[in-house]
């Protein structure tokens, strides 16, 4: 018996110190398995997100697993996202081939693009304040928000703006803080980045610009190279555009639709602006109480929705916050003026405009454009806290994101099962499909870690030991090749399936 507590005493000793000291692997590993098998449960197994929109938070799920498994141009989504086709269907088409199913494969990317940005957020707070407690606790409490949750398990396109978004303030923040001058190479790469970001979600642009100006000012570039590169980032996204104009010329119609609701804000008051803030420091954060009846005035489509009236309690986890982040800037206000949280606190500011004039009954849409910056922003704020402070905090408030997720889950559930049921007149079993999906993650990641670590071992083990600026710049341009790759034969068989 002794020898047995002394074996489970040093599994356990040895467990704790693979987890310390590979970190980043194990949060990717987790939440990846955690995305991708509610993906699984949500999306695999019914029809719902696959032939109707609108049926959570007014996203847009069937248009995007439409886009994945057809060539078919959606009209809706040209003016919001409109570089989709050759910055994210290149890569639905290779892990649609992968799994050979387009729904197994896009929630793939879901899940992958989820997690990799969980783990950006970890290690751009840890460059930034060097607090490996800090940069654990805020990682989780954004792998664990609701608005990562979902775009992460739901087809959609905003988890893909949040991670470019946050691929971005990585490059920019290992230039933060060091002496070494711009190259061109860093300035294409900026570029490429921006035009990703604001390829999938328009608006993200004009956050991005800032935080690119701001590094220009930091790094005592002149004025004249900010505006060579903005030039150089509106040629580079027109020839993009033009890349799908050719690619896909056979499915794009210019004919504006004249069904489509405004989502422009008409009532600038007090509470379209408490609603704005509701929607990035509440719903972002995690789920409330939800409501089922009309998206959209014009369509018809019933859909799930935060209900308008909320009990206050639930708001008392992000007034919390909203007072410790306040807590933090004055404690950290002589610094700010060479920090990066300047423009994070400018980049934020323009999300809440944004939500302001958008209609803000949706604006939970764009939470994924602005929570990547307000978490790092929230980890620099913290860095003048005690790790005891932090841990009971942070810890307490990830204890209520995990109370929401398993509270609003099974809803979700639910309502999918109604939905489903209404259109296909089959039903499932919640309890058999997320079992299935688990054990379909958990053999997608051990196939998934077997390539990764022969691409690493035998084909770019000359890149193990480069630079993290290096990296960025070989995978980035890669993927741009690759994009390019794609595009050319589109346009020479025109996409035809």
């Amino acid at each position: 018996m002794q020898n047995f507590n002394i074996n489970i005493k040093n599994i356990l000793t040895n467990i704790h110190f693979y987890i310390k000291n590979h970190i980043l692997i194990c949060i990717f590993y987790f939440f990846f398995i955690f995305y991708f098998t509610i993906g699984l449960h949500l999306c695999f197994f019914n029809d719902s997100f696959s032939i109707i929109s609108d049926i959570f938070f007014d996203m847009d799920s069937a248009y995007v697993y439409s886009l994945s498994k057809t060539n078919n141009y959606l009209l809706i989504l040209f003016d919001k996202h409109p570089l989709i086709y050759i910055v994210l269907r290149p890569f639905f088409l290779l892990f649609n081939a992968l799994f050979n199913s387009p729904r197994a494969g896009t929630l793939f990317m879901q899940a992958l693009a989820g997690s990799s940005t969980v783990c950006l957020i970890y290690t751009v707070i840890n460059k930034l304040i060097q607090r490996k407690n800090i940069s654990l606790f805020l990682s989780l409490i954004y792998g664990f928000s609701f608005s990562t949750f979902i775009f992460s398990s739901v087809y959609e396109f905003y988890i893909y703006s949040g991670f470019f978004n946050t691929l971005l303030i990585y490059y920019v923040s290992i230039f933060w803080n060091d002496s070494k001058p711009l190259k061109i190479t860093d300035y294409l790469l900026l570029s490429i980045l921006v035009m990703f970001s604001s390829g999938v979600i328009t608006v993200t642009c004009i956050a991005n610009t800032v935080l690119v100006f701001s590094l220009f000012i930091r790094k005592n570039q002149k004025f004249k190279n900010f505006i060579y590169w903005f030039l150089f980032l509106i040629i580079l996204y027109a020839l993009n555009f033009l890349f799908v104009k050719l690619g896909y010329s056979q499915f794009l119609v210019d004919t504006p639709d004249s069904t489509m609701p405004s989502f422009i804000n008409t009532d600038y008051d007090l509470n379209s602006f408490l609603l704005s803030l509701k929607a990035i420091f509440v719903q972002s954060f995690y789920g409330l109480n939800t409501a089922i009846g009309r998206v959209h005035e014009i369509y018809n489509f019933e859909g799930l929705y935060f209900a308008d009236k909320q009990p206050f309690l639930l708001y008392i986890p992000s007034l919390l916050l909203i007072l410790v982040i306040i807590y933090g800037f004055i404690k950290n206000i002589k610094i700010l003026k060479t920090s990066i949280a300047l423009p994070l606190i400018l980049i934020t500011v323009i999300n809440i405009i944004e939500c302001y004039f958008y209609n803000t009954k949706y604006s939970f849409l764009y939470s994924q454009n602005v929570l990547p910056y307000l978490i790092i922003l929230i980890g620099i704020l913290f860095c003048r806290f005690s790790d005891k402070f932090i841990s009971i905090f942070c810890s307490l408030f990830l204890l209520w994101q995990l109370i929401c997720i398993i509270h609003i889950l099974p809803f979700l559930e639910r309502y999918l099962i109604i939905k489903t049921y209404e259109i296909t007149k089959n039903a499932y079993n919640i309890n058999d499909t997320l079992l299935i999906s688990l054990i379909y993650a958990l053999i997608s990641v051990i196939v998934f870690g077997i390539i990764i670590f022969c691409l690493k071992k035998y084909i770019l083990k000359d890149k193990s030991n480069s630079l993290p600026e290096d990296k960025i710049r070989f995978y980035v341009f890669a993927a741009y090749f690759y994009m390019i790759i794609v595009f050319v034969y589109t346009a020479m068989f025109k996409g035809t399936i």
